[in-house]
């Protein structure tokens, strides 16, 4: 249908888009982004104007990193663009994306701390 199309080609756009954002931020060249290398990018007020323009309000680059980031405190393409598509909308997605993630630390340090196992904190943060 008309609107299928529609929404594969804002799909690859966006995929051009963000792909386009990570080699300017990698300025390494080393095919990944790190904390520094993502925070120089968002000094630049035309990268932030460019992020509300796909409807993406950066407030905190160091927190937007961390909800991007699937761990190993570096971004790759891939979860630049699969980050971005799923936190882009207004800004309730992030701040609430931003929620969930503290709260989830907050639990595994409270079940740390209570001596709990691995297995216990999983099942008590629970999963997207």
């Amino acid at each position: 249908t008309v609107m299928m199309r529609q929404k594969e080609r804002d799909r690859r756009l966006h995929t051009k888009k963000m792909k386009t954002l990570f080699e300017a931020a990698d300025e390494s060249g080393d095919g990944v982004i790190d904390m520094e290398e993502f925070r120089r990018i968002f000094d630049l007020p035309e990268i932030r104007t460019w992020l509300a323009a796909q409807d993406l309000q950066v407030t905190d680059p160091d927190v937007l990193f961390k909800l991007l980031d699937d761990g190993d405190k570096q971004l790759t393409a891939e979860e630049l663009v699969r980050g971005v598509d799923r936190l882009k909308g207004n800004a309730k997605s992030v701040d609430l994306e931003a929620f969930i993630m503290e709260q989830r630390a907050f639990v595994s340090q409270v079940c740390a701390g209570l001596g709990l196992p691995a297995v216990s904190r999983i099942s008590l943060v629970g999963q997207n």
